[in-house]
């Protein structure tokens, strides 16, 4: 902690900065001349004196540039470049307009194999299907928003034995990596589960087609959670609203659309349910369902128990079924992503964990929409014997 000696010192450091910056912007604006919006080169920060500053005019180069605002740079001078917004020429008509312009240039989807995944993922593909599976691991499998966190933090506290303080000894993101993960600058999922000691739990949205060969040859353990697609799609349409590292996802109308037609990150729905339900056949999967732990979570805890090989007394189990409701859950700082950064995700938007209900879809679907859906399911549904409850 800074004594008050300390604190004028770095209040005094902090304005001498802010000033020589200052300093700065005059002299680009009187470099770049009547007409032109420019802001500043804020020297030493940024690659190639690059890196530009305004208080209240749009920053740009033919280039693209970088908006920093005001107030952050002269508070936070050292930690400038961490409130910047990289901007193209082109984006910079959106914000005269009056518009975001992160929601017209968000990350854009590529496909591996015909199926859709964000393009940095995609990038790092080779890496990711080398990855040495061993056969303890178990592997958590989910299609997005289908109750990842929530599988993610019951087998945590089953392997834990109902230890909270072990539970919270990091995020739960960070306790099971997550292989397919792949972002510039950030370890890559692959790389966290690597330096983990055996035995590893971890985390896939794949589908079973682009799952690494590894995880079949060595006969690890997976445990696949399965949703009903209409809370299914409900869930992710809100995520992809608040998530900047996925594309945005337009009108309801547009996205229920672009679901059905399986063109989200992971691909179609129907497709991952169905194809995880043909593996439990073949390999060690076992297959549950959001809706039965909704129900029942007590029974359903102890099907995980009984299939990683944990006994744990009543109390442990009644303390499980607490501590891991939605409830709990959502004021839980280790699960609920509230320290995720704004650039990633806005919980103003939406929260991450946003109802946890069964049935929600009612509220969304028109009638129309859902008899559309209805005729769709029971289309694509029409070759197995898999089934799924929409309400309890």
């Amino acid at each position: 902690m800074l004594g008050s000696g300390d604190e004028a010192v770095a209040a005094s450091r902090h304005s001498e900065a802010a000033e020589a910056a200052n300093e700065k912007v005059e002299e680009a604006k009187e470099e770049a001349g009547a007409g032109r919006r420019a802001g500043a080169a804020a020297a030493g920060w940024g690659s190639g004196g690059g890196c530009y500053w305004q208080a209240s005019l749009i920053t740009y180069t033919k280039l693209g540039g970088i908006i920093l605002w005001k107030q952050h740079l002269s508070r936070f001078p050292f930690q400038v470049i961490l409130s910047c917004l990289i901007i193209t020429e082109g984006q910079l008509t959106f914000m005269e307009q009056g518009k975001d312009p992160t929601s017209e240039t968000r990350p854009r989807l590529s496909e591996v194999e015909g199926i859709p995944l964000p393009t940095s993922i995609c990038n790092e593909w080779d890496r990711i299907q080398c990855f040495q599976a061993k056969p303890d691991d178990v592997l958590l499998c989910t299609y997005p928003k289908s109750g990842t966190t929530w599988i993610q933090e019951i087998v945590d506290m089953i392997q834990q034995e109902g230890d909270l303080e072990k539970c919270q000894r990091a995020s739960v993101h960070h306790r099971h990596p997550f292989i397919e993960w792949a972002r510039p600058f950030q370890t890559m999922g692959v790389d966290q589960a690597e330096m983990m000691p055996s035995p590893r739990t971890l985390k896939s949205h794949l589908p079973v087609q682009l799952l690494p060969k590894s995880f079949w040859t060595e006969n690890c353990k997976f445990i696949y959670m399965a949703r009903n697609p209409k809370d299914c799609l409900v869930s992710y349409f809100h995520f992809q609203r608040m998530n900047k590292t996925l594309p945005h996802p337009g009108t309801w109308e547009e996205y229920l659309e672009i679901f059905m037609a399986g063109k989200v990150a992971w691909g179609s729905w129907y497709n991952h349910v169905k194809d995880w339900w043909k593996a439990k056949d073949i390999y060690r999967v076992l297959y549950l369902f959001y809706e039965d732990i909704k129900k029942d979570p007590k029974r359903e805890i102890q099907k995980i128990m009984q299939f990683i090989g944990k006994q744990l007394d009543v109390a442990t189990v009644d303390k499980i079924v607490h501590h891991t409701s939605f409830e709990v859950m959502k004021h839980n700082p280790m699960v609920n992503r509230a320290n995720a950064p704004l650039s990633v995700m806005d919980q103003s938007i939406s929260p991450f964990m946003r109802k946890g209900t069964v049935g929600d879809w009612k509220y969304h679907f028109t009638m129309a929409q859902n008899e559309w859906f209805d005729e769709d399911y029971r289309k694509k549904m029409s070759d197995t014997d898999l089934t799924f409850t929409m309400e309890l």
